[in-house]
């Protein structure tokens, strides 16, 4: 989160806030649960969508969103804080932050273009300011390129966009304030009526400001605990779990290093369990020996397999955290996440196909076991896959599940072809239940 006063600016910019649903139907509780999460005194409220700062401010993302008129738009700027980033689709923020690598960009921007490869809505239109002055920014240009191809534009500003954005010139749906959050609460609607009155408007800022009174301080905390607990399973869930997304990225590294390394030793299947990667292989000539294999599995901190089932290697698993500390955890509605992976990778790779297995529900949080039938996708598929479920922007949780009690298993032909399965397990809020992604 960054906030940025241009020189002819009497507000600065806010940049990257944490951005909620917002849960209406427990004002005061909900509120109180963000605010000390994020230790966060400001609060931007639109709609059902609640905006999170540190500082008092303007909201740059929401800003552009809500002046753009084009339905694919990128904004990039380049700061001595770092790369400014906004990304609006289809109408809606997608991203807005600042990166502070060049590597950054160049991945986020990367990413974008290999989603939007295999979509056919069209291209963007970027705009951006600053970003080619310092040496080493060309890489960008052939990945703007393609973003913006056939109906698309690139355009370098003469000014940023945080200066020649005049709030006096918008429409007043198209400001967005910073402000304390107990002065937000009045923008908050009703999410169960969805069509409300200025009357009940009227009702809920009246019960928020009653339930701020000491006389019902044992009420606000028993609803407090009460919905903690509703999500307490799930969140410790998620916090222990382990990067799926990280595991086939990991699976795939491991693929180049056999393809590299051991060039005479075949592959023919892999198998992943809770704590590790085993990969069989057969000697595909004299040359081939275990000594050989031994060297290579102890240079990379691997083991050497030799059992009943051949001979192999196996890799501990890189067990990657998906979300730290409890205020990172995302709870997306479960059915909504499920629409997005199975789509996304629909369009990404035909090689691949996403199946529900199975689906088990914890009162307002529910675990759903998807698996990734492979049939004929090559090892660079598992990097494209493994994208897809590391969710973009927000983190989605998503974490390994065993197939069976000896793990999940794919074949790997003599072309390279994986074909197989691997099973993972997500988590979201079933219906009736809360999202905060």
């Amino acid at each position: 989160m960054h906030a940025i006063k241009p020189a002819n600016k009497e507000f600065p910019w806010i940049i990257g806030p944490y951005r909620e649903v917002a849960d209406t139907g427990s004002i005061r509780t909900w509120l109180d649960i963000h605010v000390k999460a994020y230790n966060a005194k400001y609060v931007c409220v639109d709609g059902l969508e609640a905006s999170f700062s540190l500082y008092e401010g303007m909201d740059f993302g929401k800003t552009l969103n809500a002046i753009t008129k084009h339905k694919r738009y990128l904004y990039l700027e380049q700061r001595d804080e770092g790369y400014v980033f906004i990304h609006i689709k289809e109408g809606a923020l997608i991203q807005d932050s600042i990166l502070t690598e060049p590597e950054d960009l160049e991945a986020a921007l990367s990413f974008i273009a290999l989603i939007n490869e295999n979509d056919q809505k069209g291209s963007y239109f970027i705009e951006h300011f600053g970003l080619f002055v310092k040496s080493g920014t060309e890489n960008y240009s052939k990945t703007l390129n393609q973003l913006t191809e056939t109906t698309g534009a690139c355009r370098e500003l003469s000014n940023s966009h945080l200066e020649t954005v005049e709030v006096a010139d918008l429409k007043e749906d198209d400001v967005f304030y910073f402000v304390e959050f107990k002065n937000a609460v009045r923008d908050l609607a009703d999410t169960k009526t969805q069509k409300i009155t200025v009357l009940v408007i009227g009702m809920i800022i009246a019960i928020y400001w009653i339930f701020s009174a000491d006389v019902f301080e044992l009420e606000e905390k028993k609803e407090r605990l009460e919905l903690v607990d509703d999500y307490k399973e799930y969140t410790e869930s998620v916090l222990n779990g382990f990067s799926f997304s990280a595991r086939l990225a990991q699976d795939f590294t491991i693929h180049k290093l056999l393809s590299k390394e051991l060039a005479n030793w075949k592959l023919y299947k892999v198998t992943h369990t809770v704590d590790t990667i085993e990969y069989r292989v057969l000697p595909q000539s004299h040359i081939a020996s275990v000594a050989g294999l031994t060297l290579f599995a102890n240079h990379y901190d691997m083991a050497v397999l030799n059992d009943s089932n051949g001979l192999g290697v196996v890799a501990a698993v890189d067990k990657q955290s998906i979300y730290n500390i409890e205020s990172e955890v995302r709870r997306y509605p479960l059915e909504a996440l499920t629409a997005n992976i199975i789509d996304i990778e629909s369009n990404i790779t035909p090689f691949a196909t996403v199946a529900v297995k199975r689906t088990d529900k914890h009162g307002l949080w529910s675990a759903r076991e998807l698996s990734i039938m492979l049939n004929g996708a090559s090892k660079h598929d598992l990097l494209r896959l493994a994208a897809i479920v590391d969710g973009y922007p927000e983190r989605y949780p998503a974490l390994f599940s065993s197939c069976q009690s000896q793990g999940c298993s794919y074949d790997v032909s003599p072309q390279g072809i994986l074909k197989g399965a691997i099973n993972f397990t997500i988590y979201g809020s079933s219906l009736g239940g809360n999202s905060n992604g």
